[in-house]
């Protein structure tokens, strides 16, 4: 996957591939806040977003993206709806992915 995008989806693309420093400055947000929770869900479990792996077996460079950024944000998912960590809830989360990203809702 590569690590610059271009292309109409990819203009505009963001990423939270910045990783530590993203989860650093959710740390500093308050509790309450989607960034103070997010801080909080990821540090109780010794998550990191930097411990995602790269997507792989992807060739298109956009669906390569948009499975980039779905497993970037899958752990702000957990914290808006409030989520245990569990293989069943992961998978009822992926759905949700999925509906959100094609616009099926």
């Amino acid at each position: 996957m590569k690590l610059k995008y271009e292309g109409p989806l990819l203009n505009c693309a963001f990423s939270f591939n910045l990783r530590r420093y993203f989860l650093a400055l959710a740390w500093e947000c308050a509790e309450g806040t989607l960034g103070g929770e997010y801080a909080r869900f990821m540090g109780v479990r010794h998550f990191s977003p930097a411990d995602r792996p790269p997507v792989r077996f992807v060739a298109d460079e956009e669906l390569a993206y948009v499975a980039a950024r779905a497993r970037e944000v899958h752990d702000i998912w957990h914290v808006l709806f409030d989520c245990p960590t569990t293989v069943q809830v992961g998978e009822r989360l992926h759905c949700k992915d999925c509906f959100f990203c094609t616009d099926l809702y």
